[in-house]
Parts: C-alpha cells; sequence; structure tokens
C-alpha cells in the first residue's frame, strides 16, 4: 500500500497522482528509496557474516566441488557457503554434506589448490538482497 506524500491518503495501485490532492508520485523515488535500504541491509549483514568467518583448509577440488576441513562444524548440508575476498564476499556453493570436513556443490569452478585456506561464511541471506536489488534495477 502507498500513501500520498503531501495529504496521506491511500493511492490507488500504479497510479501516479493523488485523487484527493492531486499531488504526483513518482515511482522511481520510490524504487530509489528501497535500493539504497536494501544496499544499507545488505552491507551491515556483510559485516555481521565477516565477523562469523571460519577458516578452512581445501582438502579436495574437482570442476563441480571442493571438499574442506573446518576448525569446528559451523555448516550443515544444504547451507549456502561463500567465502571472504579482499574485494567482498564471494558466492562458493552449497553445503552436500555437513560437519567439520564440508563438502561444497559449487555454482562455477573456482581457482583452488589443495593446502589453501580459505574465509568460509554463510552467504544465504546475501543472496536473497542480491536478487532483490537486481528486480528492482
Amino acid at each position: 500500500m502507498r500513501f500520498c506524500p503531501k495529504c496521506g491518503s491511500w493511492l490507488r495501485p500504479n497510479s501516479t497522482v493523488c485523487r484527493k490532492c492531486g499531488t504526483e508520485v513518482n515511482g522511481k523515488l520510490r524504487l530509489d528509496f528501497l535500493m539504497g535500504l536494501i544496499s544499507r541491509e545488505r552491507e551491515e549483514e556483510k559485516r555481521r557474516i565477516v565477523r562469523d568467518r571460519v577458516p578452512a583448509e581445501v582438502v579436495d577440488v574437482s570442476e563441480d566441488a571442493v571438499t574442506l576441513e573446518c576448525g569446528f562444524p559451523k555448516f550443515e548440508e544444504g547451507d549456502v557457503i561463500g567465502y571472504v575476498t579482499p574485494t567482498g564476499i564471494k558466492p562458493l556453493g552449497a553445503a552436500m554434506s555437513g560437519g567439520t570436513v564440508v563438502t561444497i556443490g559449487l555454482h562455477k569452478p573456482i581457482e583452488v589448490e589443495e593446502g589453501q585456506t580459505l574465509e568460509l561464511c554463510e552467504a544465504e541471506v546475501l543472496v536473497g538482497y542480491d536478487l532483490q536489488l537486481e528486480l528492482i534495477e
């Protein structure tokens, strides 16, 4: 539901003019506001996720899966997992098995080697924010 910013009366869906006072309501301003709000929420969630990251060593790599050993069991089967890079959080894939040894089905091939350490984090919430932002654009 939308309301007129001038008089506060209810606006019909897809309407750009208030029936009561005649004020024009720009839909683009509303979308820009939503994009800003979602972007700020995404950044706050990203900060929380980075604080809760888990170091993991790459045990095995194949074309469509990677197996990592974590210090403690943080991830369960079905979790969407990402890894922390200097530029942000990159999506990795979905956990096919949980526990201290996690096998992840990759969304796309990744350049890692056995013995390399990655900082893992939960990325499911970020994917949701990214989808919302793409829909608005």
